[in-house]
């Protein structure tokens, strides 16, 4: 299975270059300038429409305008809005959620060509239902000399409906309940008794629970009497071997000198919060610094930030951001003297070189190492059958064992490979070698045949003729670390390169590689939980589309204004709570459109402008589907005899799907500060909605809802698409088969990886731009001129 989710993958990226882009937002400007920007000018005209003015019940077709927008919308507000702007801030930057608006702008005008299109060359049926998309206008329009193009689009489109519409969508119904639903609370109350699947953590005589940190300082632990987390955490947090500071403050003579500690760079960045600090710019400043003039504190505090001062709001906190990218926020309410500050930040309980806490999802206990940088790891059970509890480095590819109940032997130059890496031997056969890859691209091979121990694998990797200054390979501690050092400092990870060849490894830069995603990477109750959700969504999908667009028009136009209040709603009380951040927000989506994104220790890992607009505009696409042909399937089955006006009612699907729903999605990651913290897709706006409202796990639930009816919506809608093209194609004998083959796919794509099923989605969506995009061009002149016949006529509302 791994070597189709590598086809997949790069399938997934060549398809998405800069030729497909500059077909998509180029056809977009083309019907915008050609149109005389006509979704700016004639926007009104169309909310009527919507709305139902001109609505003639005796006109063919089979759903009224406001069915055809919601079953259209149905399909394009769903994973994408939710996932797919997610993903595109975390490997392109705010700056991507710019070009999401650029492109949905101009892909407004497509979309009412296209659909125009569709109205004026759809096919009515004897029964009076009717087909249309792209695949009958490129027929009926260019004539039968381009019937091979339609019959592309038509089995691009069929193979498309089941990825983006079908297997993106059910796997991401699936994470979304077993992420909120299908995971258990951890609260400080909870007996250690039950966690470890029930086993537990039984700690026999001189055994501790050991915490080593990046810079090889231990603290062990007596848990012999622990009875709960919260105890546990207590003995983390307070133990005596747990000093030092993230953050250290004096006074000296008429200033304070602030440390920070976690770089070892003495450079700190001041975050402000609320509108007391609105003028305080952020930067970073030597610790050095003269930073507050003599005078009793709140009244006085003037910061060197260009000769500009701030004054405190009271209430609100003094907020230090560290050059390891954590926080520590200070409470001034009662603090007027330096002595009182110094104390205040001294005791803080975050100011700790490791910190223990119950993760704001409830869902895993959180471990932050602040020695060497922010390293955060998760608590995850390892194994159900022994007392050992594994951490899991946050944002990284493959899990590490770094902490565990016993006390790890130290490696040593003589310790023999065959027990290193926790048991699992390092042996190859014969012709094969120890993979490399480098952040930079570059990739070699060492040989490590006749190689016994931990000392003779650190010289081959650090003598290797190839490797100048690249690869370091290093002891530290219990593990043996290889750091790729050729754009950065980046720990690399262990994972079996393949099914078959179980004993080779190969290590893997996270910053260029990304985890192998097979359906045998699931434990095996999530898998069960997986078999079972997606059998409910493969019948309760196919028990709607067996109706026909008539019945999914009718559950569509109950179903997407309900989801889409509810999530705005949501979105729209963080962006109240933190209106203070929102104008930095935007700064940063401008910003960065134009401008590289750094990465951030820990998380984002950086974006070029190039790859910002790959991203961006790829995700728009796939959330608004302006241009790719899927839209005017839909909106054909409209009823009017008026082409024009389903035209203006499919342009505004791009801007409620993207302008309006993606843009508060992004605004609530940027605000919340999550979208530098390296998580990505759905689990990064779950993470967002949870920080920005964390009452009763409302955010969470908000995102887990959404996700379930956005993604079931927008199944049901692709469904229609598909067996539309699949009656083009092979008659109206061949809809009943693709309707089963439809729901069996969405079984697949709830119990696969994550990964693979996006690679799928993208390809084939690319596949099928490309056709529609070269017919609405050349029938451009159709658009203009049926456009110029529709406005030059009066148009008068029905009367109903």
């Amino acid at each position: 299975m791994e070597w189709i989710g590598e086809i997949l993958g790069k399938l997934g990226n060549y398809s998405w270059n800069l030729p497909l882009i500059f077909l998509l937002v180029g056809t977009g400007a083309l019907f915008t300038f050609i149109l005389w920007f006509i979704q700016a000018r004639r926007f009104g005209h169309a909310l009527r429409i919507i709305r139902g003015d001109y609505d003639n019940p005796e006109d063919e077709g089979d759903i009224t305008h406001f069915q055809a927008l919601c079953a259209a919308l149905s399909a394009t507000i769903g994973v994408g809005n939710i996932a797919g702007v997610a993903t595109a801030i975390h490997m392109g930057g705010p700056g991507a959620v710019f070009w999401m608006w650029v492109t949905a702008f101009v892909g407004m005008a497509t979309k009412y060509a296209t659909c125009l299109l569709s109205q004026k060359y759809r096919y009515v049926h004897e029964d009076g239902t009717v087909s249309g998309g792209p695949m009958y206008y490129i027929e009926k329009g260019l004539g039968p000399r381009f019937k091979w193009l339609a019959i592309l689009f038509a089995f691009c489109a069929a193979v498309a409906s089941f990825g983006g519409g079908n297997m993106v969508q059910s796997n991401s119904m699936t994470d979304a309940f077993i992420n909120y639903f299908g995971t258990p609370r951890l609260t400080l109350g909870k007996p250690l008794a039950e966690l470890n699947d029930g086993q537990g953590i039984r700690q026999a005589i001189g055994e501790d629970f050991r915490i080593i940190t990046q810079s090889g300082q231990k603290i062990t632990i007596d848990i012999g009497n622990t009875k709960n987390l919260g105890q546990w955490i207590a003995l983390i947090n307070n133990h005596p071997d747990n000093k030092g500071k993230r953050l250290d403050v004096e006074w000296k003579k008429n200033r304070f000198l602030f440390h920070d500690l976690t770089l070892g760079k003495g450079e700190f960045r001041v975050l402000p919060k609320g509108p007391g600090f609105a003028e305080l710019q952020i930067k970073s400043l030597s610790s050095s610094t003269r930073i507050i003039e003599t005078a009793p504190l709140p009244y006085n505090f003037l910061v060197l930030n260009d000769g500009r001062g701030f004054t405190p709001t009271p209430g609100k906190e003094l907020w230090f951001r560290l050059s390891d990218g954590s926080t520590i926020g200070i409470d001034l309410e009662g603090i007027t003297t330096p002595e009182q500050l110094i104390k205040a930040i001294r005791e803080h309980p975050g100011n700790r070189l490791v910190l223990a806490s119950i993760h704001y999802d409830q869902k895993h206990l959180r471990i932050r190492d602040f020695t060497k940088g922010d390293q955060t790891f998760r608590l995850e059970p390892v194994n159900s059958q022994v007392s050992i509890f594994g951490f899991t480095q946050e944002n990284s590819p493959e899990p590490r064992r770094v902490f565990s109940k016993k006390a790890e032997k130290e490696l040593t130059q003589s310790t023999p490979l065959a027990i290193w890496n926790h048991g699992a031997p390092l042996s190859f056969g014969e012709g094969e070698d120890l993979e490399i890859h480098l952040q930079n691209g570059k990739t070699f091979y060492i040989d490590l045949d006749g190689l016994k121990k931990v000392g003779e694998f650190l010289s081959a990797v650090n003598h290797h003729p190839e490797n100048k200054n690249l690869v370091l390979a290093q002891i530290q501690g219990p593990y043996l670390v290889l750091t790729d050092l050729s754009q950065g400092q980046e720990t690399f990870y262990v994972r079996s390169y393949s099914p078959i060849l179980k004993d080779f490894w190969f290590f893997q830069s996270r910053a260029t590689k990304e985890r192998p995603n097979i359906i045998q990477n699931q434990t095996p109750e999530r898998m069960a939980w997986r078999v079972l959700l997606g059998l409910f969504i493969a019948i309760s999908v196919g028990l709607v589309i067996v109706g026909g667009i008539r019945r999914i028009g009718q559950v569509a136009s109950k179903l997407v204004p309900f989801m889409c209040v509810l999530y705005i709603l949501g979105a729209l009380t963080i962006l109240f709570l933190n209106y203070d951040k929102i104008p930095e927000a935007f700064g940063l989506i401008f910003y960065h459109a134009f401008h590289s994104t750094g990465a951030v220790e820990g998380g984002f890992m950086g974006a070029t402008v190039l790859l910002t607009l790959q991203w961006g505009v790829k995700r728009a696409v796939f959330s608004n589907e302006a241009g790719l042909g899927s839209a005017p399937i839909a909106h054909a089955a409209a009823k009017t005899k008026e082409p024009v006006r389903e035209g203006l009612v499919a342009m505004t699907g791009p801007f409620i799907d993207t302008i309006v729903i993606c843009t508060m999605t992004a605004l609530v990651i940027i605000v919340t500060d999550q979208w530098a913290l390296g998580e990505n897709g759905a689990a990064l706006t779950q993470d967002a909605f949870t920080v920005g409202l964390p009452f009763y796990g409302l955010g969470g639930l908000i995102v887990a809802l959404g996700l379930i009816l956005f993604a079931f919506s927008t199944s049901i809608s692709w469904s229609y698409y598909g067996d539309r093209c699949v009656e083009y194609l092979f008659g109206e004998k061949a809809i009943m088969p693709y309707r089963w083959i439809f729901c069996g796919f969405l079984f697949i794509g709830a119990v696969w990886s994550l990964k693979p099923v996006w690679d799928f989605a993208d390809f084939t969506m690319a596949a099928m731009a490309f056709p529609n995009l070269i017919g609405t061009i050349a029938l451009s002149g159709v658009v203009i001129s049926m456009t110029k016949d529709y406005f030059s006529r009066p148009q008068i509302p029905w009367k109903k």
